[in-house]
């Protein structure tokens, strides 16, 4: 939870907002990340997960990143019967990540 913590701000715009929500859904806990920040195009998001992925890029702040980040929380996420999905409505449209545990 810290990295999507972490990389929500990272990857966002000073002053902007980031959203956390923890709820259940019928037979679900989720954990939301958001943020109003570079976002992505849909069509890479499986991309982000990858080790080392050639997504790399410099946080807003010129923070840098290994590329290895997501690609550790989708793991262990799956490890505990979880899955992580990401969710952005284009480039500079923010992103959502979300945790999810099913009972």
């Amino acid at each position: 939870m810290v990295n999507l913590i972490d990389n929500a701000l990272k990857f966002s715009y000073s002053n902007s907002q980031v959203h956390i929500r923890i709820y259940s859904e019928k037979t679900e806990l989720i954990f939301t990340v958001s943020d109003n920040g570079i976002g992505f195009e849909q069509k890479d998001c499986e991309l982000l997960f990858e080790k080392f992925t050639k997504m790399n890029k410099v946080g807003t702040s010129n923070e840098p990143t290994m590329g290895i980040g997501l690609y550790l929380c989708r793991k262990t996420i799956e490890k505990h019967h979880g899955k992580l999905i990401a969710k952005s409505d284009g480039k500079n449209k923010g992103a959502t990540f979300s945790v999810i545990f099913s009972s």
